[in-house]
């Protein structure tokens, strides 16, 4: 076919007048915007420079990348009568040209590596950087691939990144789904611990978190922890809020105490085991070993409890 198509023009180019114009069209590749007749044809019996301004002609838009138009003969033939050519002086030979605009994937690693790399700066240092998903992109053009990112002013936890891919005068936008996560150590109730119980190391085991998860007064020192009472019941797994336990308890509960009664001219003390635990100057429940009675007193020191009315 190819051999037949040029015979044919040759004897067109004979057959034309002195002055024609003779176009082969063939198909091609192109990775520019717009169709250039030099892209898609060669021409015969014309100057040189004649020839250059046929191919600098625009001929049609370039399809979208990665996909194929046809370029009819007749588009051919008005863009060469814009230099002056009459109709029965241009000579074309094929069915038109089909040009397929070349193209390059944007792959989803290179715009995830292009996120982490401009965040990391404005982030902690000991913050973890995950691109989760990106959304669909498309066959982009050939040439330079240039991104605009930009970041929410709040960096923590998930955060919608838009993404603009550029590559000359084209451009897709797309949203990436980016997670940012500090870790930390925190600590766990490793068994049910009951209201009032002193907290022991076997009672509590490590854990690291996402410290943007973390619950709000987590503890993060054991040994602030250790020694403890339990302000409330805590189950297996939950993580120790401040709120969670009392420090300093000078008072625990299931202490044997001295309980002190003051009356005029003499001090009272008698055995008593503590119901709750309780820090100086707070009010706790006592038990009278000797009466059975439980009755209220307030913390004086450690293992000492002043009766109150």
């Amino acid at each position: 076919m190819a051999l037949f198509a040029r015979v044919m023009a040759l004897f067109l180019a004979f057959a034309a007048p002195a002055h024609s114009l003779v176009i082969e069209l063939h198909d091609a590749e192109i990775s520019d915007c717009v169709v250039q007749m030099g892209k898609i044809a060669n021409f015969g019996e014309v100057s040189h420079t004649a020839a250059d301004k046929l191919a600098d002609i625009v001929v049609a838009y370039a399809p979208p990348a990665g996909t194929t138009k046809n370029i009819p003969v007749e588009t051919i033939r008005l863009a060469a009568m814009r230099l002056g050519y009459l109709p029965n002086e241009i000579n074309i030979s094929g069915n038109g040209s089909v040009v397929t605009r070349r193209s390059q994937t944007i792959e989803a690693e290179k715009i995830s590596d292009e996120i982490q790399s401009r965040l990391k700066p404005l982030v902690p240092a000991d913050a973890t950087i995950q691109v989760q998903r990106i959304s669909q992109t498309k066959p982009m053009p050939e040439g330079k691939v240039e991104f605009e990112i930009s970041f929410p002013q709040k960096l923590e936890r998930t955060i919608i990144v838009p993404v603009t891919v550029r590559v000359g005068n084209e451009s897709l936008r797309i949203n990436a789904v980016v997670k940012v996560s500090r870790f930390g150590k925190v600590f766990q109730a490793s068994r049910r611990i009951e209201r009032g119980e002193v907290i022991a190391e076997s009672d509590i085991q490590e854990k690291n978190i996402d410290l943007y998860e973390m619950p709000h007064g987590a503890v993060m020192v054991q040994s602030e922890i250790i020694g403890s009472a339990a302000a409330r019941t805590i189950v297996p797994s939950t993580v120790i809020i401040n709120s969670s336990i009392e420090r300093n308890m000078v008072v625990r509960r299931g202490d044997e105490v001295k309980i002190k009664v003051m009356i005029p001219g003499v001090e009272v003390v008698v055995k008593g085991t503590s119901c709750e635990s309780g820090a100086l100057g707070e009010v706790v429940k006592v038990k009278n070993q000797t009466s059975g009675r439980i009755i209220s007193g307030r913390v004086i020191s450690a293992g000492e409890v002043m009766i109150v009315e």
